[in-house]
C-alpha cells in the first residue's frame, strides 16, 4: 500500500471502478490497434510520448476533460507494459 493512502469510501470506490473501466477499454483498443510492445524500449517510448501529451494539456491549460483523456492513455500504456512483462 502507498504510504498515506486511506481506504476509499463507496463513492470513491465507484469513481475508481469507472476510471479502471475506462483504462481497460483503452488497453483493449490499444492492443487491437498496435499489438504488444516489441521491447521495453518501445514501451518506454510510448509512455514518454503519452506523458508528454498529458503535460501539453496541462501546460496549455486545456479543459480538464482533455487532461483526463490523456491521463487514461498514460494509465493504459502502463497497464499494457505490465501485461507484456508477464
Amino acid at each position: 500500500m502507498i504510504k498515506g493512502v486511506r481506504n476509499l469510501d463507496s463513492v470513491e470506490n465507484e469513481k475508481l471502478s469507472s476510471i479502471l473501466n475506462e483504462v481497460k477499454a483503452e488497453v483493449n483498443r490499444a492492443h487491437k490497434k498496435y499489438g504488444k510492445f516489441r521491447s521495453s524500449h518501445e514501451a518506454y517510448a510510448v509512455l514518454l510520448e503519452e506523458s508528454e501529451e498529458l503535460w501539453e494539456t496541462i501546460r496549455k491549460k486545456q479543459p480538464p476533460e482533455r487532461s483526463r483523456e490523456e491521463a487514461i492513455q498514460v494509465a493504459a500504456a502502463v497497464v499494457c507494459f505490465i501485461q507484456d512483462l508477464l
